[in-house]
Formats: structure tokens, C-alpha cells, sequence
């Protein structure tokens, strides 16, 4: 699919506009009902629909989701995945990554202020206090 990237700057500030036909297309899949995500194991490419995906994270500049507590890798980037996934179903508790709220078992707050997000498959990972925001205004009422 090819990516179209559109920007300009301004003496007052620097404004960036991005058309992004990837996500166009993707937004397109998921209106047709077309709920599957191609991920790349070694040199193949399996689809897996996208509730089954636990979690989505970067690592060493790559992006990594796990199903079934197995990795796999994305060629997709994190902001392409949240215009992707449905806002209902998935979180994302920082800027590298995405969680999906069926795989949650708790929140909990340790001593040092910061949110450790606790899956059901017993992996522990870590929530931005912007993100915690958001998640307790919209997703936690």
C-alpha cells in the first residue's frame, strides 16, 4: 500500500498534514467487516483476526503484537495501528503501546506514582499517567 505524506512549515510554527491512504483502506476493511491483520513470523506472513491480538508494543525501533502469548511482528507503526484497531475494545496506555481491554485483569498503582497494567497472561507492563487520563475519562466512567 503506498503512503502519501504531505507537509509544509510555517514562520509562526512548523504544520505537518498527512494523508494517509493506509488508513483510509483499513478504515474501509473494518466498515466491510473484514477483521483480520496479516502479522510476519520469520519470512512468513500468517492472519489472525484482531480480537485475538493481546497486546501491541515497540521494541528496538520494530513493532510487535502477541497472540496467544506468541510475538510477531508488525510492518504497520503504533499511530497506524490505533487509527487501525477498534477504540472500544483496544487501549493505549503509552506511546509504545496498545493493550486490548479483554486481556486486562487489573490496574494497579504502585508506590512510585506509576500504573502497572497486569495482563491475564501474567505480563506486567507499564501505563503513562496521560494515558491513565484518558483511560479513566473515557473507557472507565
Amino acid at each position: 500500500m503506498k503512503m502519501i505524506y504531505v507537509s509544509f512549515s510555517e514562520k509562526a510554527g512548523f504544520i505537518i498534514f498527512r494523508i494517509c491512504l493506509f488508513t483510509t483502506v483499513n478504515k474501509i476493511r473494518r466498515m466491510l467487516g473484514e477483521e483480520k491483520i496479516n502479522v510476519k513470523q520469520g519470512s512468513d506472513y500468517l492472519s489472525f483476526k484482531i480480537s485475538d491480538i493481546e497486546r501491541i508494543y515497540t521494541e528496538n525501533h520494530n513493532v510487535f503484537c502477541e497472540i496467544n502469548s506468541c510475538k510477531y511482528k508488525l510492518k504497520e507503526r503504533i499511530y497506524e495501528m490505533v487509527d487501525l484497531l477498534p477504540h472500544d475494545t483496544f487501549f493505549q496506555i503509552s506511546q509504545s503501546e496498545i493493550v486490548n481491554c479483554k486481556f486486562i485483569d487489573k490496574f494497579k498503582l504502585t508506590s512510585t506514582g506509576l500504573y502497572q497494567v497486569i495482563l491475564k497472561n501474567d505480563v506486567v507492563t507499564y501505563a503513562s499517567r496521560r494515558c491513565m487520563y484518558k483511560i479513566k475519562k473515557e473507557y472507565l466512567k
